[in-house]
């Protein structure tokens, strides 16, 4: 009998769950690179086991990954979100590729897609979990606190490398690196388009060359431990 040429497993849909996250960020200014990208994470506290983690939750019949995110967010947090277009390498091809078009990563702007995926095995004979991971901000309009998070937990915003410490799990730290790396490049990547046209050229000075420095740093140290893949600043 001919087998697959790559290992494949399958699953029911009873041996499967989805689940739809998204990484919370507060708002700032990110055309203005003196402006950090935005700075403060929101965490929930799981108060019954006093673990940190991040809002996520099962998608509903019908219901998208996205929406998913979206709503799952304003139920555990209590906070409205919409998600924030980031430039992000992905192998999905756009509506206008050929169909030929070669699988491969490619970086691309304006992207609110999933950035990272889950899979977690439940054990017990209960199959898998498919996590999808957006980056998400929070919506500043008045209607914050008119919806109360879940009891279970509180939500709390928190400096991002706080964040990244107070999480319970390595694989949520990983998440959370991940998020906070596209925030830079997203950040980065406005900067240096306002730069190439001249709008901030006289203002390109030691100190920002000094932060594109460390922001390379920061993503060589996330590619080592498999959190980003890098070409990046290479293509602007």
């Amino acid at each position: 009998m001919a087998q697959p040429p790559f290992p494949t497993a399958q699953y029911a849909s009873s041996s499967f769950v989805e689940s739809s996250g998204a990484i919370l960020f507060t708002p700032l200014s990110i055309t203005n690179i003196n402006c950090p990208s935005p700075q403060k994470v929101c965490l929930l506290h799981y108060l019954r086991k006093n673990e940190w983690m991040l809002a996520k939750g099962r998608r509903n019949i019908g219901e998208s990954r996205a929406a998913a995110a979206i709503r799952e967010v304003r139920e555990e947090t209590g906070y409205p979100c919409r998600l924030l277009p980031v430039r992000m390498s992905t192998r999905a091809p756009a509506a206008e590729d050929r169909a030929d078009v070669k699988d491969e990563a490619r970086w691309v702007e304006g992207l609110c897609e999933p950035f990272m995926v889950s899979v977690r095995e439940l054990g017990e004979g209960k199959g898998v979990k498919f996590i999808w991971w957006f980056v998400a901000v929070l919506i500043e309009d008045g209607a914050v606190g008119e919806m109360k998070g879940e009891e279970a937990f509180r939500a709390e915003f928190v400096e991002r490398e706080e964040a990244v410490e107070r999480l319970t799990f390595e694989t949520d730290k990983e998440v959370l690196r991940g998020a906070i790396a596209l925030l830079e490049v997203r950040r980065n990547f406005v900067s240096f388009c306002d730069i190439r046209m001249g709008v901030q050229c006289s203002r390109l000075t030691h100190l920002h060359r000094a932060k594109l420095t460390d922001f390379v740093a920061l993503l060589n140290r996330l590619q080592s431990r498999r959190c980003v893949s890098l070409p990046l600043l290479y293509n602007f």
